[in-house]
């Protein structure tokens, strides 16, 4: 909600801040009557007085890649969780699936099931579902490969070895603008990078 709100207002030409919901929190908890109009001009006080953190809002591009990000690894989860269900099913009934992915994975259970008439009625609606989510999480992998290949700090990123098109786009819409930092180090440190000798 407060990202589309702040750039509706900021688009609008009006002046708009976010401030931090844990500061404003603790000042406002000192009220003796908890209402909603209390706490509507608990935090009109506290915008007059200047008694705030302010915290920046992301830009809707970098929250747009975020969200791809999180979709995909929650898409990814499922697939596994489902993959994990079907192998469960199958060893409680005496079928153990061979390691494999992917395809793989797909034809072992099915050979596995020609003779389960009554079982593979249970466990095909289920291997149907895991092969969609594994299509959508392809569909949304694309997105993200367009959306690094479109962005120059993502582009940047995957030419150092080792980094690919996920952490190079996990990195830019958490970072967003390097003038958000003072020095390269505290990008380092908002990470939660730690020098070696303190690990």
């Amino acid at each position: 909600m407060v990202l589309r709100f702040y750039h509706a207002l900021t688009a609008e030409g009006l002046p708009a801040i976010c401030i931090d919901a844990r500061h404003a929190k603790a000042a406002l908890d000192m009220a003796a009557n908890k209402t909603d109009a209390n706490d509507a001009d608990g935090l009109a006080h506290l915008a007059e007085v200047g008694f705030y953190r302010e915290v920046r809002v992301k830009g809707f591009d970098s929250m747009l890649m975020r969200t791809l990000i999180s979709a995909r690894r929650q898409l990814m989860k499922m697939r596994v969780q489902m993959s994990n269900q079907i192998r469960g099913l199958l060893k409680t009934f005496g079928l153990v699936v061979p390691k494999g992915a992917g395809s793989v994975f797909e034809r072992n259970v099915i050979s596995l099931l020609e003779d389960e008439d009554n079982l593979a009625r249970i466990i095909l609606p289920l291997l149907k579902a895991w092969g969609d989510i594994r299509l959508r999480v392809a569909e949304l992998t694309k997105q993200l490969v367009v959306m690094a290949g479109a962005d120059q700090r993502c582009r940047l990123l995957t030419s150092v070895p080792g980094v690919g098109t996920v952490t190079a786009t996990a990195f830019a819409a958490a970072v967003e603008d390097s003038i958000n930092f003072k020095n390269s180090r505290a990008v380092g440190a908002w990470v939660g990078l730690t020098p070696k000798r303190y690990l």
